[in-house]
This record gives C-alpha cells, sequence and structure tokens, in this order.
C-alpha cells in the first residue's frame, strides 16, 4: 500500500476565457512539487529531480514501506497536453451565454452599421440625382428663356423693321402725291405759257422780251439761270409722261405733241423773239429737248412692236 498522497487545488480567474490549475504533491517521492495548469499551459513549481529515498527503520529499506524494485528514474517534466485547448473548454454555462450574446449584438451592431452605410450612400446618390436634375432644368430653363428673349427681339426688330418700311412707303407716297402736285401744276403752267406763245400777245411781255427763264421748257422743275442741268432726260420723261396730267391722253401721243411744239421748224418764231443774249442757249435747250424726244418716241415704238 502506498503512503502518497496528493492534494488538488484549483484557482479560478475573473475572467471567463483564462483559468488556472495547481496540482500540489506534498506526499512520496513527488514531495513539495506543484504543477501549474494556467491558460492551456503546464508548468512545475519546486525542486526537481526530487531527493533520495530514505530507508525505513522496519526493514523494509525505504520509509512508509517503499521498496521499489528498480532505481527511481530520474526524467524532466513532460506537459500533460501539448495543444492549445479550445477556446470552449473549462468554461462555464454562464460564460459561455456571455460570449454569444457578445457575439450577437456585435453582429447586430454590424449590420446595423452596414445598413446606415448603406442607407447613407442611398441618401447621398439620391442627393446628388436630385442636384444634377437640378441643375438640368435650370439649364434647360436658362436655354428656353434665351431662345424666348432671341424670339422677341427678332419679333421686335422685325416688327422695327415693318414700321420703318411702312415710314418709308408712307413717305414716299406723301412724295409721289408732293410730286404729282407739283407735276400737274407746273404742267399747267406749261400749257397755259404755251398758249399764250400761240396767242401772241405781246402786252404779257412774253413775245416781246423772252429770256431762258421764261421758256416754257418741258420740266417740272424750271431752269434757274442760263443753265441746262434740269434738262435731263429722265426729267422730261418724268414731266411728260406723269399720271399727274392728261391722262386721256396716251404716252405716244404726248410725245408727238412736245415735238410738234418743240421742231426746229416750228420753234423758230420763239427763238426769234428771245434776247439776243439768251438765245444760243436757248437754241441749245431746244436741241436738248428735241433729240431726248426723238428717244422717247423710238423707244415707245420699241415697245408696242
Amino acid at each position: 500500500m502506498s503512503h502518497r498522497r496528493t492534494t488538488t487545488s484549483t484557482t479560478h480567474t475573473h475572467t471567463p476565457r483564462q483559468r488556472s490549475y495547481v496540482v500540489t504533491i506534498d506526499a512520496g517521492t513527488f514531495a513539495n512539487i506543484e504543477i501549474v495548469i494556467e491558460g492551456g499551459r503546464y508548468h512545475r513549481r519546486g525542486v526537481w529531480p526530487p531527493p533520495s529515498i530514505p530507508r525505513s527503520e522496519h526493514g523494509h529499506g525505504y520509509k512508509f514501506g517503499y521498496a521499489p524494485t528498480s532505481p527511481a528514474k530520474r526524467t524532466s517534466f513532460t506537459p500533460l497536453h501539448s495543444q492549445q485547448p479550445s477556446m470552449s473548454a473549462g468554461r462555464s454555462p454562464s460564460a459561455d451565454t456571455r460570449s454569444k450574446v457578445a457575439y450577437e449584438w456585435d453582429h447586430v451592431a454590424s449590420r446595423r452599421r452596414m445598413a446606415e452605410e448603406r442607407a447613407r450612400e442611398q441618401q447621398r446618390r439620391r442627393e446628388e440625382a436630385r442636384l444634377a436634375e437640378a441643375r438640368r432644368e435650370a439649364a434647360e430653363e436658362a436655354r428656353r428663356r434665351q431662345a424666348q428673349q432671341h424670339q422677341q427681339q427678332q419679333q421686335q426688330q422685325q416688327q422695327q423693321k415693318q414700321r420703318r418700311q411702312a415710314l418709308r412707303e408712307e413717305r414716299r407716297r406723301q412724295e409721289r402725291i408732293q410730286r404729282a402736285r407739283e407735276i400737274a401744276n407746273a404742267w399747267r403752267t406749261y400749257e397755259g405759257r404755251w398758249a399764250l406763245l400761240s396767242q401772241r400777245q405781246p402786252e404779257l411781255g412774253l413775245l416781246s422780251a423772252l429770256t431762258f427763264e421764261r421758256i416754257p421748257w418741258p420740266v417740272a422743275d424750271v431752269p434757274q439761270g442760263r443753265t441746262l442741268d434740269m434738262l435731263q432726260p429722265e426729267a422730261i420723261r418724268e414731266f411728260l409722261l406723269s399720271p399727274a396730267h392728261s391722262p386721256d391722253v396716251s404716252s405716244k401721243d404726248r410725245i408727238r405733241a412736245a415735238l410738234r411744239r418743240w421742231h426746229p421748224d416750228k420753234f423758230t418764231r420763239v427763238l426769234n423773239q428771245v434776247m439776243e443774249s439768251d438765245r444760243n442757249a436757248v437754241e441749245e435747250g431746244m436741241g436738248v429737248v428735241v433729240r431726248c424726244l426723238n428717244d422717247m418716241l423710238e423707244k415707245d415704238h420699241q415697245a408696242r412692236d
């Protein structure tokens, strides 16, 4: 029977993930040896190897009656386990429950953070889309307003152009009316003077003292001085063919009637009554009128053909 006695004491730390165990051997060959189990690792405390076993006084040769059959083999201490124990080894049910609850809370918190991040990202994208849509609408509104302003400017310019055109046409109409009145008055004066020349009325001073200005020239504007600038083909045509007078007489008849008056053979009697100082100018003017009337008559024939 062995007189060896072994005492085991267990020490728990306050943390649920780490426990310590101390095994004390206080009898036999391994007296005063403690094996410490802490955090999954094992080590010894005490004197190793143990001292020699004393002999017993009762004849057995060893104390406590222990007689080994072979010498004691002194070997180094070998840990009971060489691998790290699992995390759940040695845990109490309450510690496992707390660990599971903590893991679940961490998982829920992580999922909540991910959901919040997704919500913030979606909100950011919605805000960016809203801002982009607002910018697009603002640009579209600006383009619409610019197009509307451009259209209004074009309309205003068109209206101003139409008003200016209307004013120009009205002014030209008034000028034509005024010019027609002037030509009508000049035509009456022209016909009246030719009538006086035909009737030979010396008391009016037309036959006795004819000057360049008193000759009934076939133009609306009476020449001033002895200049021939007013006797232009355009002025003669405007005066003789104007609709302001002789509405029942054709253009051909008007030209022929003027040629009968201004023909050199017919105009000689008038030329003889002109003052000597103006006679050359009057004769030159008569030639201008005759040439213009012949051109007008030829163009009229060509137009009729």
